[in-house]
């Protein structure tokens, strides 16, 4: 399934707005409250505020913080936790950081835990992004998991 999906106005640090790519992406299972982010190739992972860990059944007390990032201009510490994500139509497993402070009031989707799960097309022009689960692009486009074509009788 491709999801397609409009690009939002989201602040930009000095306060402006502007129109970017993002995906609405459900934490835990909670569909009803899905969390917006920014997709970001220059991401490493996903980043999510750490204020919203407590309502999606994350508990940061005992975890340990790792090295400090800066996000949007924020210095923010990270709180690495596994938790499941759901986009497009997929669920998967992944580790995320819940940063503190909140850097904004959205998620960003990185390399790390998105586009390792799923393809990402963005077109500037249109102001469209279209997301599509990888196992269902490769199936697709006759491929198999590593990308070379898939012969159902074997090689």
């Amino acid at each position: 399934m491709i999801l397609t999906v409009e690009f939002v106005r989201l602040p930009l640090p000095r306060g402006e707005a502007m129109a970017r790519p993002v995906a609405d992406i459900a934490i835990n299972g909670v569909d009803e409250a899905p969390l917006r982010c920014l997709i970001d190739s220059g991401a490493v992972g996903v980043r999510l505020p750490a204020s919203i860990a407590t309502a999606l059944g994350v508990d940061l007390t005992d975890v340990e913080p790792g090295p400090p990032h800066v996000i949007g201009g924020t210095r923010v510490l990270p709180y690495d936790v596994d938790v499941s994500l759901a986009c497009a139509g997929y669920e998967w497993q992944t580790t995320v950081s819940f940063c503190s402070p909140d850097f904004a009031g959205f998620g960003v989707a990185g390399l790390r835990g998105f586009f390792d799960k799923i393809h990402v097309s963005i077109d500037g022009y249109l102001q469209v992004v279209d997301l599509e689960p990888h196992d269902d692009r490769l199936e697709r486009l006759g491929l198999g998991s590593d990308g070379s074509p898939y012969s159902p009788t074997g090689p």
